[in-house]
């Protein structure tokens, strides 16, 4: 498939050297941040998709080993952005960006759906002895959020 650039601009003359570095940066920054609609105005044949194009991948091992696949050598979920994860109680998380990763899993930043809200979500690896370890922590975490802020007053919004 051949592409046409028809309705490509050349750059504007530069200014004195100066002004020459702002101006280029500027420029690149701007057909970078506004990749999709650069090629869309130099091609008419050009399509994107959110639904087709594929989603960053933020688990090192990306490999499907486990559940179907959606777990990796070392039993952690398999995420990528936009993945949306519902849990038992009907309530949905969309997946935005990993912050960290450790022993017991993974923490990823989600859009909470119903709040509206940004949210750290904990994924545990899909192994018994982690858990059960992750139920002891929730456990901890009910009985210090009953004991020590029951009217859900302290917990922090962002």
């Amino acid at each position: 498939m051949e592409l046409s650039f028809k309705n490509f601009r050349a750059p504007i003359a530069m200014a004195p050297r100066e002004k020459e570095e702002h101006y280029h940066g500027a420029r690149i920054r701007s057909v970078t941040v506004n990749l999709v609609a650069t090629y869309q105005e130099c091609s008419d044949e050009f399509g994107y998709s959110e639904k087709t194009a594929p989603r960053r991948v933020l688990t090192k091992l990306s490999k499907g080993v486990y559940n179907e696949n959606h777990d990796n050598a070392e039993h952690d979920y398999i995420c990528r952005v936009g993945d949306k994860i519902e849990n038992p109680d009907g309530h949905s998380y969309e997946i935005l960006e990993r912050l960290g990763h450790g022993t017991f899993g993974q923490v990823l930043k989600c859009h909470h759906s119903a709040s509206g809200n940004h949210v750290a979500l904990k994924i545990i690896k899909n192994k018994p002895a982690y858990f059960h370890q992750a139920l002891v922590e929730v456990r901890i975490l009910q009985m210090l959020n009953q004991e020590y802020d029951p009217e859900d007053e302290k917990r922090r919004r962002a």
